[in-house]
């Protein structure tokens, strides 16, 4: 039984809190370490995930936190929600910061004051005439 260790790193554009603890951690880059155990089998040898930890580095200090991946993941998705809002807010400006979808509030009204995406006209070849025609 081999037990194999991957490293990789997620970023926080905000403080965030993890479920079950206290402390609240500052935006920044984190560390992942996912270890997983090896099983042979006939054709391959086959890797289940024993244990992920989040690591915590602090001047003169480095904590191991084990971690739930299914709420690191809800984390960072919690966190990219926040920072897309505040994108979106800051390039409608203040006066249309109402008409603002919130991300995960489900479909925007469909008017045009609502709609953060504009239209763009594109070009395409008829396949037959030969010709550049615009689309409706």
């Amino acid at each position: 039984m081999t037990i194999r260790t991957t490293t990789s790193t997620v970023e926080f554009a905000a403080s965030f809190k993890l479920p079950g603890d206290e402390e609240i951690l500052p935006a920044g880059v984190y560390r992942i370490d996912t270890d997983e155990e090896g099983f042979e089998a006939k054709e391959r040898t086959v890797y289940r995930r024993v244990e992920t930890r989040l690591r915590i580095e602090t001047p003169g200090r480095t904590v191991h936190r084990r971690v739930d991946p299914e709420e690191l993941t809800a984390a960072l998705q919690r966190d990219r929600e926040m920072s897309l809002s505040k994108v979106v807010a800051e390039c409608a400006g203040p006066e249309s910061e109402k008409n603002v979808p919130q991300v995960g509030s489900g479909r925007p009204e469909a008017s045009a004051s609502s709609s953060i995406f504009r239209t763009a006209r594109s070009w395409f070849q008829l396949p037959k005439a030969g010709k550049w025609t615009q689309r409706p």
